[in-house]
């Protein structure tokens, strides 16, 4: 394997890594956002979990962060 090539395998590593990083950023990012709209119309944590499955634990996080 060459130099060049190396670099090349390294580069596509380090790039699928940084794609699969901003996936992960942005589900969560509008994860959140869903959250945190929906508590803002009246819903409770309980019916916010039984409809779309987030965890108390995470809407509770989302929750604080309105305070």
């Amino acid at each position: 394997m060459t130099l060049e090539m190396r670099y090349k395998e390294k580069f596509n590593e380090g790039r699928a890594e940084g794609k699969a990083e901003g996936l992960a950023e942005g589900i969560a990012k509008e994860r959140n956002t869903s959250i945190l709209n929906m508590l803002k119309s009246g819903k409770t944590p309980e019916q916010i979990s039984e409809f779309c499955g987030y965890t108390i634990d995470d809407i509770s996080r989302v929750e604080a962060s309105l305070k």
